[in-house]
């Protein structure tokens, strides 16, 4: 059963998840092979990871840390493929549930954004007439407001010439 999904896994994602690299496609088809392969095979960490010529630790760090990262289409495809939809693993749609509500809450952010943008429609126009002096000025003075609302902090700009900023 390793073997099919070795097989599966190259073929879907088009390389050798053997292949001694880091890179993300290599790292998240490893992932996936690790926890397709504890779930429906049985077979221990150790037994999995000697098969890829990795160690448990390597193999339990792949279900727990970048099994969860993997494009959710890929993980559902390849439940599908071995008909084991059952065995899709709670945690997966529970994240997806956290991220759903994640882009309910950007939704819901942008709208307002849309909403207060025909406010700033004279914006741009006006900026077009600064110079470059006065819209670096303009950039540093919206950074700092920007800044002290998000994080409700003073911050100094750095590298900018107080001068006669005190008068003694």
């Amino acid at each position: 059963m390793l073997e099919q999904i070795y097989t599966y896994v190259n073929g879907v994602l088009n390389i050798d998840i053997k292949e001694n690299t880091r890179q993300r496609e290599y790292a998240e088809g490893r992932a996936l092979f690790y926890k397709l392969s504890q779930e429906m095979t049985g077979n221990g960490l150790v037994s999995i990871g000697n098969y890829m010529g990795r160690t448990h630790a390597t193999v339990l760090h792949g279900i727990k840390n970048i099994f969860p990262i993997i494009d959710s289409n890929i993980i559902v495809n390849a439940y599908k493929h071995f008909k084991s939809t059952e065995s899709l693993p709670t945690d997966f749609f529970t994240s997806l549930q956290i991220e759903n509500k994640r882009l309910k809450q950007e939704l819901e952010s942008n709208k307002v954004i849309l909403k207060n943008l025909p406010k700033l429609k004279n914006i741009p126009l006006l900026i077009n007439e600064l110079t470059d002096q006065q819209f670096q000025n303009l950039s540093d003075r919206i950074e700092s407001i920007i800044y002290m609302e998000l994080k409700k902090k003073v911050w100094t700009p750095k590298n900018i010439e107080l001068e006669g900023a005190i008068k003694k």
